[in-house]
């Protein structure tokens, strides 16, 4: 495999095949796994994974590519083992918060294999930013191959997801019946996809709700993977405003409730297409009032908008 001949950028990188010349290393020079996290120009190195992304950064989108590990698990006996892995055109750098969510959600996927088989990651900058080419006998490519509003195969997968990030992280799986429910609401920061009477709505529902439900409030902007996860596996019914980190839903209890705001004229099914695999009992909220006193932006889905808070309350009670 070698290198384009432009100067690689991490958001913006590929693998070509080239010819075969006179310089290659000698057939027996065979290395299953690269050393120091990095490869060597002068071995050739045998069944290594190309895996390659949508090209988006939001975390939604790096998990479409990190589930190809539990497409693979869920059907070992299609699937050669591999030893190593690279990502093509990787979507996310050290500048960029949202890295941690990707590379923790990837360690703990990685966990799921037993250490003498486990993939070896080996970052792409780590070896182009040095060499042009490296030298690989067998190579199987991954391509996302499921819908971009589908992220998972089967209701297995979901579950194995639940599996592997609550074993690595330690958290236990026991249920116990809470005295109340608890409803997490994400909020979002920024000047679009808000909804405008936040206050009335929250006042709403911990005033008619708070005999059945335990309100609570939180941003997962720059909080750890690990605590996004255990925040999930506490929450009984999920509340918000549709976005990426929406994705975690995925680490949540089956049978869990999960109530999704939308503009009035946009619903992409990203997450009810999620809920129906993970087993969430799911609500969508469209017929909201958008925000008259502003120019809408070009994206539909980031409309500010006014929700109906007394519907809002009705469905969460499930009177």
């Amino acid at each position: 495999m070698q290198k384009p001949s432009h100067k690689h950028r991490e958001f913006d990188s590929t693998f070509s095949v080239a010819p075969l010349t006179s310089d290659m290393p000698s057939p027996d020079s065979i290395a299953l796994l690269p050393s120091n996290r990095s490869y060597s120009t002068d071995v050739w190195y045998d069944r290594v994974a190309i895996i390659s992304t949508r090209g988006y950064t939001n975390i939604y989108h790096n998990a479409e590519w990190i589930a190809n590990f539990y497409h693979i698990v869920t059907n070992i006996e299609k699937f050669p083992l591999f030893s190593a892995f690279t990502v093509v055109n990787p979507s996310f750098g050290a500048d960029d918060y949202r890295t941690d969510w990707t590379i923790s959600f990837l360690t703990g996927t990685l966990s799921m294999f037993p250490p003498d088989i486990r993939p070896f990651y080996v970052p792409y900058s780590t070896f182009f930013y040095k060499h042009d080419h490296v030298w690989i006998r067998r190579a199987i490519f991954f391509f996302i191959n499921t819908p971009m509003t589908d992220l998972f195969i089967s209701k297995v997968e979901p579950l194995l997801v639940k599996k592997a990030m609550y074993r690595y992280y330690n958290i236990s799986e026991l249920i116990t019946k809470p005295d109340k429910l608890k409803l997490l609401y994400i909020g979002r920061k920024g000047e679009w996809r808000q909804i405008l009477n936040e206050k009335e709505m929250i006042g709403n529902i911990t005033t008619k709700c708070k005999d059945v439900v335990e309100f609570e409030k939180t941003y997962f902007d720059r909080k750890s993977h690990r605590s996004q996860v255990v925040s999930m596996q506490s929450t009984d019914i999920l509340l918000g405003y549709h976005g990426a980190a929406f994705v975690n839903i995925m680490f949540m209890m089956p049978h869990s409730g999960f109530i999704e705001f939308f503009s009035p004229i946009a619903r992409p099914r990203y997450y009810d297409m999620m809920a129906i695999k993970t087993q969430l009992a799911y609500r969508c909220l469209t017929r909201n009032t958008f925000d008259r006193s502003k120019k809408r932006p070009r994206d539909g889905r980031n409309i500010n908008i006014f929700v109906d808070v007394n519907k809002l309350c009705l469905r969460d009670t499930g009177h």
